[in-house]
Order: C-alpha cells, then structure tokens, then sequence
C-alpha cells in the first residue's frame, strides 16, 4: 500500500488538489459570465420608412440601456425580413437629437430643435440611458446611387460650361435615366409583413435582451412610398443645380406601427 496523509492516499491527495487549481479559474469565469452588460433596445410604437435618392430609410425612435455594468456599442444594423423571403440589412447612419422644444400655448402645437450627428458609438451604463432617433440606411446601395449622381453632377457642370443645358428636358439626360432607372429598378418596399431584428457590435461580449419586431407595409404606404419617386427629378435638379432656383422636396415618411413577434 501507498503512503496516506490523513486517511488519503497521495494518489488522492494529488486528485484533489488538481481539481482546486480549477475552482479559481471556474469562479472567475462564472462572474465573467454573469457580470457581462444586458443590453436592451425599447423601439418607439412606430417606425417611419421611406425611399428616396439614397435608397430604403428607416427612422427609429429608441431607448436604449445596459445592466450590470458599463459598454461601448459601436455599431447597430436592422436585419428587415419580407414574409416573402427577402432580406435586407440596413446600418445605423446618423442619430437625430432634440435640442430643445418650444410648446406654442394659443396653436396648441410644439415645435422641435433637432441637429444629426454621425452614428460612431455610444456608451451605455446603468445609471443612465439613451433615447434618440436613429436613422438607418442600406450603405451599399445610398453609395452606388451617389456615385451616379456624381456622374450626373459633372454631366450638368460640363454642359453648363458649354451653354448646352437644357433644364426643361432635364430627364433626358443620360446620366439621371441611368439614376433613374437604377432607384426604380431596384424599389425596396413591398407590401405585407416585415420582420425586425436589431443586431447590436461591441468590443465587449455583453447578453441581448431585445428581441424582434414586426410592421405591416399596407397597400396605402406603399402609394405613398412610391410617390417619392414622382418628386425624384425636382430633388435631384436641387442637388446638382448650382442656381439655387431648384429646392428640395419633402419626402414623405409614412409612419408604420411596430409591434412585438
């Protein structure tokens, strides 16, 4: 028989203090675990989406917070999922904040401050939280479509130099039948349901305790989406037209409820 230390063999000495070099590491990893940021997004009731110049848009308003300790997130994208099957990844592009509110006591309505700024990161923890509107863009595509208007912006600046423009017969041009054709070609929106999922990139391993969404694109909205398109030539001739006598349209944004899958 082996030698024994308090009724132990050393063989069972030796087991046991080979399974507590693992108790620290274990612990460790436990408190890792359970100590990582709970991230959590609370969308607004209502989602606005449109398309124009630049492509599908999604405007969410949003409040966001993170549990347990602090983190940096340094990107979010929609994951839109068509009931049809198609599927489009859309990625934060800028943020919309209010700067302040201006309450009109005899019209009853309130008037809003805002300013955009660049979607780089944000920085939750727990004693505080964010609550901005966020806008959502499909990059690849918003710069194929600017590099054709480009296109069109020298065509116009060439043209313009050789007295040879002819602003009634704008469309005609070959460089905005090429913008043209490519934006409706190419029309995101369809009709029926849209499932949402935000997918959230940190530097830190953190849990996601969003979950999904949904929204209904109606037969109206669509009308609606598609009668930016009619107001394509007048936005495009305010961008590349250096007279000032064009200006911007407004697009329209119809407002779609978001609910809960």
């Amino acid at each position: 028989m082996g030698a024994e230390v308090g009724g132990l063999s050393v063989a069972e000495i030796a087991a046991y203090i080979g399974a507590a070099a693992w108790i620290q590491p274990l612990v460790y990893f436990a408190i890792s675990f359970f100590k990582r940021p709970r991230l959590r997004l609370i969308p607004s009731e209502k989602i606005a989406i449109c398309y124009h110049e630049s492509g599908p848009v999604l405007i969410q308003k949003a409040f966001m917070t993170s549990s347990t300790k602090e983190m940096i997130v340094d990107s979010i994208e929609i994951l839109l999922r068509h009931e049809k099957g198609d599927v489009c990844r859309l990625k934060w592009d800028y943020y919309i904040e209010t700067l302040s509110e201006i309450q009109d006591m005899t019209q009853g309505t309130k008037q809003e401050f805002r300013r955009n700024g660049e979607a780089i990161a944000l920085k939750l923890n727990p004693s505080s939280s964010i609550n901005q509107q966020f806008c959502f863009c499909n990059r690849m595509f918003r710069d194929a479509a600017n590099e054709k208007i480009d296109k069109l912006k020298d065509r116009v600046q060439s043209l313009i130099k050789t007295r040879s423009i002819d602003w009634d017969n704008f469309s005609q041009i070959e460089e905005y039948r090429a913008l043209e054709s490519y934006l409706d070609n190419n029309f995101y929106w369809r009709e029926g349901r849209y499932t949402v999922k935000f997918v959230f990139s940190s530097p830190q391993k953190f849990f996601d305790e969003t979950g999904e969404y949904y929204f209904i694109v109606t037969s109206a909205m669509m009308q609606q989406l598609r009668s930016n398109m009619k107001i394509l030539q007048n936005n495009v001739l305010a961008n590349v037209n250096p007279s000032g006598l064009f200006s911007i349209s407004q697009n329209i944004f119809p407002q779609v409820p978001l609910f809960r899958a």
